[in-house]
Parts: C-alpha cells; structure tokens; sequence
C-alpha cells in the first residue's frame, strides 16, 4: 500500500513545554546511530530523561521518515495485552479486526516508512518486545526508538545507556566553568523560571555545584531541586538535599547510585509537602493516563481531604512539579510522571488505602461508562470522554478481572460501553475482556446473558457469526429461563445482526420483528429504536424500498426523542442507500451526508466509511465519475485506517460504483482521482465528501502539518503581546499568569507554527489578522 499524503505529514510528537538542555554529542551519537540501526533503546534510571532524549532525537531525525515520527506511551499500560492498543492510538487507527492485533498492526505498516518512539517499556517487557519483533521482521522500513530501564532483548537491538548530565570537573568553582556542565546549566535554567532573574555568581557558584553533586545530574531530580528554591532558598535548600540523601544513604546498597539519588530527590520533595499535599499525591497514583479535576474530586476527596480542597492542591502540585498540566479541550489534564506514580503507588500501599482508593477509582470510570450507556443526548460528549479516559477504563477492568467478586461491575461496564466499542474499538481487546468475564460468571444468570449478546455482536463485527449466533442463542436461552424480556430482546438483536450481515434477510426481518414487539411491551425505547434499525435494514435489503424507508423514517424520530446519535446515524445510512434505490439521488445525498456528519462526531470510522461508500454511488448516479472514483478511494483509506474490509452487504455498490466511474473516465483518470482519495487526511475526507471548500491557508502542507491545530485562545493571546514587542515577564503581567505559563504557551506556539523564534511569531501572527 502506497504511503498517503496524510501519512507523509503524519507525526504526533507532543510538545515541548520546557526547554531541551544539553546533551548535544550524546544527541549526535543517538541520531547517529539511528540512521544505521531498525531497532535502538535507551537505557537507564528513572529520571534520567530517556523520554525526552528520545523525542528530541526524533524531531530533529523527522525529515528521513516519509511516514512520519509517532510516540507510543506505554506508562499508562498496566496490561501487556493492551500494549498493540498504544501504537493504535497513537497512529489514530482503530482495532476492529478479528486478527491478533500485533499481526493487524504488521499489515498496516507492511509498506511504511515510520520512526515509532517505544517509550517506557520495563514494566511491559516482554510485549513490547514481542511486538518490536514482531514489527521489525514484518516490516522492512519501520524503525523503532525505545526508552526503557533495560533492554528488549530482540535480534539486531543496539543498545545506548544514558548517563545523567554531566557535573563540572572537581575542583571547578568559577561560574563560567560550572555553566559549560550540563547539570549546572538545567538547573540554572529551571530555577530561573522560579526565581527571576536567578543566576550563578561567585557567591553561589559553591552551593549550586553541591546541589547538583547531590542530585548526581539526574535531570529528574534537579528539576524538583529547582522548584523549591524560592521558598528554601539555595542554602536551606542544599543543606536538606544533603541531610535527606546522607540517611539514604545507608539503606539499599543494591540500588544503583543513580537510582538512590532519585529516590531520596522524591522522597525529600515529598517530606517538605503539607499532610494534605502528600495524601493527595498517594491517592492520585490510581490513575493511568492522567485525569482531570472532576476525576481527582471525585476519587481522591473524602478520609481527611474535602472536595473543596482539591483544586488547591492540585494547583500546588503543579507548582512543585510534582504534577504536570496539560491544556486539553475540554478541561486540563493532569498527570504524574512515572517515577513520581510509583512513589505515590508505594505510599499509598504504606497506608494501606490502596484498595480503597482503586475501588472509588473503579466506580468513577462505572460512572463515566453510565453516561455513555444512557443513550441520550450527552452521547457525543461521553464518548469523547471515555476516548480520553481509555487508560483509566482499561485500569478499572483489569481491576474487575482481579477479583471474581468484581466481575459483575466488569459486566456492567461492558454494557454501557459497547456502543462506544463498536464504534471506536479496539474489537480484540473487547473480546478479550467479555471472554475473561464470561468465564468468571459460569451462571446462567442477567449478567452473564449480557456478556453473550455483547460477545454476540462483536463476533459478528469481526466476522465469526458461527460464533455470534452461539452466543447469542445461549443468552436467549438464559433470558427465556429467568423470564428476561429485556434479555431476550437484545438476544435477538444478536441473532438479527448476524443473520443481517451473511444476507438472510427473512431471519434479520424475523429477530427485528420479535425483539421490537418486546420492547413495545416493557416500553424500552431504546431496545425498539435498535429493534426498528434491524427492521428497516432487512426491509431495505429484501428489495422492500417503502417499508424500509417507512421504518427508519419512525426510528429517526424515535432517536431524536432519546437524544442518541449514533443509531439515529445508522438509519440515515440506510435511508440513504434505499432512496437511492428507489431513484431518489438527491434526496439519498442529503441522509449521506448527515449520516457522515453524525458518525465523524462520534469517532466512528465504520459509520465514516458507511456514509462515504454510499456517497460515491450517489456522485454515480448524478453523472459524477470522477467524484466517484475520489470517494471510493477516500472510502479504501477509511477502512484500511480500521483494519477490516468492506462490510459485506455494501460490497456489491462499492464495486458497481467503481466498475461505472472507470467506465465513464477511463482507467487512467479513475486511478488518478482514486489515489487522490487514498492521499487524504481524515479532515480532507469529511471535507470534500461535504463539499466544504477551504482556503489555503487551512490546508495542510509540510511546513504546518494537519495534526497541529490552530493555535488556542490563550496562546493568540500570547502571540499578540510576543508580536508587540512583549517579555515573557509582561505577557505574564498582562495575563495575569506566571512566566513559566508563559514559557510553556510559547514553546507551544513554536511547535505548532513550526518557528525557532520570537520575530517569526511576530511576523506569522501579523499575516494571520
């Protein structure tokens, strides 16, 4: 498969909100050695700044990947089966094939020219080195990068230790000699932004070099060193370091030197931090992938903390560098770094709280899940939620799976998510999880029945209805026993899906009939707006054009009363196809094109790929051939992008589509206008399927790649001023925030203009008003 241009400008390397401070030859060497080698890990302590080697080394080494730099987070990986969902997610691909997801990702980056930055891998080892194997000999031109605090062990790795920054020569005293030490530098650096205008003179020059001699130039620990000059200032600030890691001293000689100045950098971070600071450090360690403040409240509030208090907390933790923010869309994110969670996780086990804490963290993401499972109007907002909650949902499961006692909170998960997950996957892990559960629940009991249809739909999602109709004919039978009519009902949903997509279209008709006289008489307007899908699709492809727009013409107004939709877009999809059918082009393009819009809010790239088919057959039918072919191709990427063909029942429009369109342009012109659509991004495929026109300066190009937006409110803000003529210290006066705010919006700013400088924001933001 062709790279697409999409792919070429492709890339999803986080900002830097802190400057890059030394290392220039080990930088050279690391890029040095990445051109001749497919597979390189650095190694060392926690702390070390293997992460932030590695995503300098990537984004100066960018241009020689066609195919783009991508940064694959482990940290938040409890499970080692969830470790192929990472590279998912960071490619913005989603998992709905049948496939081991290992061998999914291979297909997908057979042909590619990708740098993947593997971060973090000690504590999923043996996954991440059976999926860089994996990759490695399957695919001949992708290349890894991984961080971890040991080696992967595979064929062919070379393997880089990173040392700490380096320290001055002994006896140096002066502060131009200690600022040529990298140590010295970073740590100037950071308490500068604490402490303005902080410098090294001769006064200081001693006490600075005895700090980071402490610290042992573990980058880590200098910077929560740094944070806490201006209220200790330098010499109480030395004098702590050193009675703090002199007591350390004398306890696990195993640990390696490096390892002991970490731990005692944290530890004594964390002595100097309130009683409350320190219970709220602790509890937060439940988290995976970060969260928000509503989730801190809700989890971490209660035994000594009230809710109140949290935001302040949280706000201090931030100062002290003990957590990190990062400005989301919705609301800010909040995380620990990896070394800090696990000092939190081990204080939280001091306390004794930990099970306490995971089950409240559990319940938070049941909460979440339930909002997703209501099925109304917040349908949009919860999935985009539970989207950035994944870490924390796939935690919360694993927890389930831990305890048979939780499997039945793991099986109501499950139930509210599994729209969620057929709409954005990851299909393998699903299945994974219902069939963990499913043998944890052996009686034929609620939950368990919703496990089987659940398992049901998946199977037919992937393509095994042999197995869907198993499943959902044992939860039938399980429903039918305990006199389940809801049960029931969505067991034969089960039965109807399955027969729908190996077209048995009297069954489909048969199951849809049953299942909606249910729900009609238990009054579950959801179970019948579901019901009337599974109707109105068997209707459409028995040839009953009128029934089966009758049908789902009742089903929109059905889902319009819920405040759903993601069913509501389904039946668009098929209004769409059956009025064209019936001749009605015009008509069947406008359902299309709500339909995409519907399924692009929801993240929904099956029901994206849906709209998309039938949109080309419309552009067919109104003498549009090149239009067609464009649309067929954007379509292909679409499916590709979640690794599964083209459903079934839409094969024989797709191919009569694209057999007319070549028919009409010739070959040459089909296969120009097809790999147009092939090169799209997702954005340019919504776009033009819609036909909204942009203007060039929205389009992507090399030197502003599609995956950076437009710059966020408050950065324009900050812009203007830069633009002005402003300081970092008079954009902090004029916002009202402090200069290390300033400082993290500017290095955003330069990351996503792609600019090195001051004047160039200037000159871009004066052309952009």
């Amino acid at each position: 498969m062709a790279p697409t241009r999409a792919s070429l400008l492709a890339g999803n390397l986080p900002v830097e909100l802190t400057s890059f401070v030394g290392r220039r030859q080990g930088l050279a060497d690391l890029k040095r050695a990445l051109a001749s080698t497919r597979l390189l890990t650095l190694t060392g302590a926690g702390g070390v700044g293997k992460t932030k080697l590695a995503l300098r080394a990537g984004r100066e080494s960018a241009r020689q990947y066609p195919d783009g730099v991508w940064f694959v987070e482990l940290a938040p990986i409890e499970d080692p089966e969830l470790v192929p969902q990472a590279v998912f997610t960071a490619f913005g691909l989603q998992d709905h094939s049948a496939s081991w997801a290992v061998s999914t990702l291979s297909d997908y980056l057979a042909a590619k020219r990708p740098l993947l930055i593997i971060d973090n891998c000690e504590h999923v080892h043996d996954a991440a080195a059976v999926l860089a194997g994996t990759l490695l000999r399957a695919c001949p031109d992708v290349r890894i990068l991984a961080t971890s605090r040991q080696a992967l062990g595979v064929t062919g790795e070379v393997v880089i230790d990173v040392p700490s920054l380096s320290l001055p020569d002994d006896g140096a005293a002066s502060p131009e000699t200690l600022l040529r030490s990298d140590a010295v530098a970073l740590f100037v650096e950071r308490a500068g932004a604490v402490q303005q205008g902080f410098a090294v003179d001769a006064v200081n020059a001693a006490v600075i070099l005895s700090i980071c001699t402490h610290l042992d130039g573990i980058p880590l620990a200098l910077e929560l060193a740094a944070v806490r000059l201006k209220p200790l200032g330098l010499d109480a600030l030395d004098r702590g370091l050193g009675a703090r890691l002199g007591a350390l001293g004398t306890g696990d000689r195993s640990l390696s030197l490096r390892q002991q100045s970490l731990e005692g950098a944290i530890d004594w971070s964390y002595q100097l931090l309130s009683e409350h600071e320190r219970s709220l450090w602790a509890r937060l360690s439940v988290f995976a992938g970060g969260f928000e403040l509503d989730a801190a409240q809700a989890v971490c509030a209660g035994d000594g903390l009230e809710v109140e208090e949290i935001p302040g907390l949280v706000g201090s933790l931030v100062e002290k560098s003990v957590l990190k923010r990062r400005q989301g869309e919705a609301a800010d994110r909040f995380r620990l770094l990896e070394p800090l969670r696990q000092f939190g996780r081990e204080r939280l086990l001091e306390t004794d709280g930990e099970t306490s804490f995971r089950l409240r963290h559990r319940d938070w993401v049941r909460a979440i899940a339930s909002i997703a499972g209501a099925n109304d109007a917040r349908q949009v907002e919860a999935f985009e939620r539970i989207s950035v909650e994944r870490a924390n949902l796939w935690t919360a499961l694993e927890s389930c799976l831990s305890d048979p006692g939780e499997a039945a909170v793991g099986a109501e998960i499950c139930r509210d998510l599994w729209i969620y997950w057929a709409a954005q996957g990851p299909a393998s892990d699903v299945r994974r999880v219902l069939a963990a559960l499913l043998e944890m629940i052996p009686a034929p009991d609620r939950s368990r029945g919703a496990l089987l249809w659940i398992s049901a739909l998946f199977s037919s999602q992937s393509g095994d209805q042999s197995a869907a109709i198993r499943m959902a004919t044992e939860a039938l039978e399980i429903g039918r026993a305990t006199s389940d009519p809801e049960l029931v009902g969505w067991s034969l949903q089960g039965l109807g899906v399955a027969a729908y997509l190996e077209g048995r279209w009297d069954d489909t008709i048969a199951y849809g009939t049953e299942s909606i006289n249910l729900a009609r008489t238990m009054a579950s307007r959801f179970l019948a707006l579901s019901a009337t899908v599974l109707l109105a699709v068997g209707r459409t492809f028995r040839g009953e054009l009128d029934e089966g727009i009758a049908l789902a013409t009742d089903g929109l107004r059905l889902s319009e009363a819920l405040g759903e939709t993601w069913q509501r877009a389904t039946l668009l999809q098929f209004l769409a196809v059956a009025t064209l059918h019936r001749g009605e082009p015009a008509e069947s393009d406008r359902y299309a094109r709500q339909c995409l819009e519907l399924k692009r809010d929801l993240g929904d790239l099956t029901g994206m790929a849906s709209a998309i088919e039938a949109l080309a057959s419309i552009a067919m039918a109104l003498g549009s051939g090149e239009r067609t072919a464009t649309l067929l191709g954007a379509a292909d990427a679409t499916w590709r992008s979640i690794t599964i063909a083209i459903l079934e029942p839409l094969r024989a429009d797709h191919d009569r589509a694209g057999a007319d369109a070549r028919a009409a342009v010739g070959n040459a012109r089909f296969e120009a206008a097809h790999r147009a659509g092939l090169q799209m991004t997702r954005d340019e495929v919504v776009d033009f399927a819609l036909e909204v026109r942009t203007s060039a300066a929205q389009r992507p190009t090399a030197e502003r790649p599609f995956t950076e937006g437009p710059l966020s409110r408050r950065e324009m803000e900050v812009a203007e001023l830069i633009a002005d003529g402003a300081t970092n210290a008079q954009v902090a006066a004029r916002l009202f925030i402090s200069e290390r705010t300033v400082e993290s919006h500017l290095a955003s700013i330069f990351n996503k203009l792609g600019v090195d400088s001051r004047l160039q924001v200037a000159r871009w933001f004066a052309v952009s008003r």
